[in-house]
């Protein structure tokens, strides 16, 4: 089991050790790792429990083993804005860990006042890049008031999320069916997401496409779910997954509704539910399809790891495993 919690004094010697370790320290700029007094450190974690909760550190550990560190410090001069960490030592990574203890840190930062999160990873540590654009960060030039505190914009690559960008799972309830017709009966919506619908994009008698899935979505192979913007509770997608026996696999699907595309819900959603599906669920394999190679889902798809497994109907046929996705190449 995975527990995080607030740095204390008896975590301290993890601490160090972790930050004299030069794998784990390598792309901040110490190869041969970062040596500190015992005196220092204490005082350092001192100043870190003095400033909670503007700035806190946490301490990550699989069972009773010490896997490593994040951090978050907001800046009230500047918008609100935190900087986090993250930091694993070799073997707790590709294992999800890191998903977990930074969406950890983001939540903890968002719920104590921060209006955006950034990092500033090395543009070498391709692992790192590739779990913040999983977990929606948006690469940007790099702000004057980071630069001040001694940052690199050449060096290092800047990438924030705003608290108004975090998305959620909502299972609906019968009334929320005003949403599913939205989409369904918004023809940019569904020729964009769903081009084998009907001409106009649009699937016939939503109402009822939508009590049925009511009556369906609720078995024991399927899920179903909206996208649910944390920050006002708009919906602003869908996403779910279901057991296809004539195929012996796992089909999935998402759909963004078209006003709220280009904001990065596409990656988010696809994050979210595939936590969901091989997490928790324990899902062997997910599939979905696509009709060609120019769609930007297909795109996002390849990015998680999603691989062409053959073509049929004129569709692309994309699959990612649960091993796959819990492979090393996962953080």
């Amino acid at each position: 089991m995975i527990t995080i919690k607030e740095t204390t004094m008896e975590d301290l010697k993890n601490v160090q050790r972790l930050w004299a370790d030069g794998d784990v320290m390598r792309f901040v700029g110490f190869p041969d790792g970062y040596h500190e007094t015992d005196e220092n450190m204490e005082k350092w974690l001192n100043w870190s429990i003095s400033n909670r909760p503007l700035a806190n550190h946490f301490s990550i550990y699989e069972d009773d083993t010490y896997c490593g560190e994040t951090s978050y410090r907001i800046d009230t001069e500047h918008q609100n804005s935190a900087s986090l960490d993250i930091k694993l030592f070799r073997f707790a990574r590709g294992r999800g860990i890191a998903t977990k203890a930074l969406s950890f840190a983001i939540e903890e930062a968002f719920k104590n006042g921060a209006e955006t999160v950034w990092v500033d990873p090395d543009p070498q540590n391709e692992k790192a890049l590739a779990l913040y654009d999983r977990l929606g960060f948006k690469r940007k030039d790099m702000p004057e008031h980071v630069i001040a505190m001694g940052e690199d914009p050449i060096a290092y690559i800047y990438m924030e999320l705003r608290k108004n960008d975090g998305l959620q799972l909502y299972i609906p309830h019968q009334e929320d069916g005003w949403f599913y017709v939205k989409m369904m009966s918004d023809p940019e919506t569904m020729a964009y997401n769903a081009p084998w619908f009907p001409p106009d994009g649009c699937i016939p008698n939503p109402e009822e496409a939508w009590k049925k899935l009511c009556d369906t979505w609720r078995g024991p192979e399927r899920f179903y779910a909206f996208l649910r913007r944390t920050s006002d509770g708009c919906f602003v997608g869908d996403v779910n997954y279901h057991y296809n026996p004539e195929r012996d696999w796992y089909d999935m699907g998402i759909v963004i509704f078209a006003p709220e595309r280009g904001k990065g819900y596409g990656k988010q959603g696809l994050q979210l539910l595939l936590n969901r599906a091989f997490r928790i669920d324990g899902i062997p394999r997910l599939h979905n399809d696509f009709e060609t190679t120019r769609d930007a889902a297909y795109s996002i798809h390849r990015s998680f790891g999603f691989r062409e497994v053959g073509i049929a109907d004129g569709c692309i046929h994309l699959e990612l495993t649960r091993d796959e996705y819990l492979s090393e190449n996962r953080l």
